[in-house]
């Protein structure tokens, strides 16, 4: 009887591990998306529109590098100045995404000038023109 059941919990592990791989490992180019275009549009404050402060809107074009759909994205993006250095990091999402294999979606994010602080998205975003930053994209993660 142990003998039987230990051959069976095998089973199920190893069955278990192919499914696991087979969702989780779609076929992609590393990484399985990437930025391949940036805007930035800074936004004035517009009491009609609701806005009460200047915003900074990032709209950026992400790719899907699977032959898989990917349904939702995270990442954490570095952004750096023209200079090398680091201006901020930050862990965006796309939780309604729907990115067809190889295509491409647009998702925008803002960021609110808080006028008491300094060194905030806002800040870097408007310094700097878009084509002037770069991003470095780590910790991918996907749902297809």
């Amino acid at each position: 009887m142990k003998k039987i059941l230990m051959l069976v919990g095998i089973t199920l592990l190893i069955d278990s591990s192919v499914l696991l791989a087979q969702n989780t490992f779609p076929e992609c180019s590393e990484p399985e998306i990437s930025v391949v275009g940036k805007r930035i549009n800074l936004l004035g404050e517009n009491y009609d529109l609701n806005r009460y402060s200047s915003e900074a809107e990032l709209t950026l074009v992400i790719r899907n590098n699977c032959t898989v759909a990917v349904s939702a994205w995270r990442a954490v993006f570095t952004f750096i100045d023209p200079f090398g250095d680091e201006m901020f990091k930050v862990q965006l999402t796309s939780g309604k995404a729907d990115i067809r294999p190889r295509d491409t979606e647009v998702a925008r994010f803002t960021w609110e000038d808080n006028q008491f602080l300094s060194d905030e998205p806002y800040d870097y975003l408007s310094s700097f023109d878009a084509g002037n930053i770069a991003i470095v994209v780590e910790e991918i993660r996907v749902v297809h």
